[in-house]
């Protein structure tokens, strides 16, 4: 089956219980799991989730954040070009409140054919491949 590149609020909600999308992160983790499908953290995404951890829940949270991404998921490092792809898709959608993350999101799923497991709705206006249970 092919990977899905999770996005930093699906990695985020499925850490913390009191997260409005724990219960949906948790079951459709549960859905990609059974249908044998793995999920790939980017580095941005890796750095942003880290960060959220880090000043919100405090070092030892974060750490045991990233231990636990270690272990259930493969981590991807964009390629230079990534990053000129992604800060050009940013210049082309002014009008969207867009991060680098999630521009850098859209060109892996682009380059790699990969949908994005997301709760953000811009990706879709990106003409972004999302994964859907």
């Amino acid at each position: 089956m092919t990977p899905v590149l999770a996005d930093t609020g699906v990695l985020y909600a499925l850490q913390v219980r009191r997260d409005q999308h724990f219960h949906r992160a948790t079951e459709e983790l549960g859905l990609l799991k059974t249908a044998g499908v793995s999920v790939i953290a980017c580095q941005p995404v890796l750095i942003e989730a880290y960060s959220l951890m880090l000043y919100r829940h405090g070092t030892s949270h974060a750490l045991a954040f990233l231990t636990t991404l270690q272990q259930g998921s493969s981590w991807l490092s964009p390629i230079v070009s990534d990053t000129d792809a992604a800060f050009d898709l940013l210049k082309r959608y002014p009008d969207q409140a867009l991060s680098f993350v999630d521009a850098h999101l859209a060109i892996l799923s682009s380059r790699l054919g990969l949908a994005v497991w997301t709760f953000d709705a811009h990706f879709e206006r990106l003409h972004t491949k999302v994964w859907k249970p």
